[in-house]
């Protein structure tokens, strides 16, 4: 499966779109400095194109500027000239964590310049070890965790969670928020009353609620800043399917050149 790519508007997290560019330099640990020269930055929400320097410290976009600004000691310089920036791609729906899927999800993910994924939904045991287990990977994306979908009794999805009653439905959101789920997702077979209850419990222990509408009531929906970048061959703005051509990925501030891309994605095939 080939995730969906969707652009975002601009969320504190910039994803470089380059042309035709060959990085001469290896992968580095995500606490080294990254210094991008001469790009062309691209604000989707419609504000004029200008070049930009961008510097990365620690993994995260430290500094944006229209004019050059100092190279910090040690770090690497990638010149973008003639090149692009645009925001990190999001796959905003995803079940990237059972039955080992990470294995071959995360580097496809990666290889196509998806940075941040959404996963909306999984096994309970398996969303708590595999959040532990993602945060070390110094080459997973970011993950925006929802929670097992609550559920009518008994839940349509094997991995549901039953909420027969209202006071059912706040008990299961207030034990997911502490268990550090970032949503609560939500399934087709909840009651009224429950799903009034999911959403009003929601609110007051500020977690966002998403997922499909009961079949017995209407919608209600709600939804960070590492450096993640792209480098592609041409322009997105020319052909959307330009975003296809992925000559490199630099991941909090760890450059994966093509070749790198290509050994993560051996290991799938």
């Amino acid at each position: 499966m080939h995730p969906q790519t969707r652009m975002t508007p601009l969320i504190g997290r910039l994803l470089l779109l380059l042309l035709a560019m060959a990085i001469a330099c290896s992968p580095r640990p995500g606490g080294a400095s990254l210094v991008i020269r001469n790009g062309t930055l691209i604000d989707p929400d419609g504000a004029a194109s200008r070049a930009a320097t961008i510097v990365i410290r620690d993994g995260k976009v430290a500094e944006i500027s229209d004019t050059e600004l100092p190279t910090p000691p040690g770090a690497t310089v990638v010149d973008a000239r003639g090149q692009y920036i645009l925001p990190g791609f999001w796959d905003m729906h995803v079940h990237a964590h059972r039955e080992d899927r990470r294995a071959w999800h995360y580097p496809l993910y990666i290889a196509h310049g998806v940075t941040t994924i959404r996963d909306a939904g999984t096994h309970l045991a398996t969303a708590l070890s595999e959040r532990a287990r993602t945060q070390a990977d110094e080459l997973a994306p970011s993950v925006i965790w929802g929670s097992p979908p609550i559920d009518g009794s008994p839940p349509v999805l094997p991995f549901g969670l039953g909420a027969e009653d209202a006071d059912g439905g706040r008990a299961l959101v207030r034990q997911l928020k502490g268990a550090g789920f970032d949503f609560i997702k939500i399934y087709d077979r909840l009651g009224a009353d429950a799903y009034r209850a999911i959403l009003a419990e929601a609110r007051d222990q500020h977690i966002p609620v998403d997922g499909h509408v009961p079949l017995s009531s209407s919608p209600g929906f709600a939804v960070g800043a590492p450096a993640d970048f792209v480098l592609l061959r041409a322009d997105p703005r020319v052909d959307i399917r330009n975003t296809r051509q992925i000559h490199g990925v630099i991941l909090r501030g760890r450059v994966l050149t093509r070749h790198d891309l290509d050994a993560m994605l051996a290991t799938i095939e």
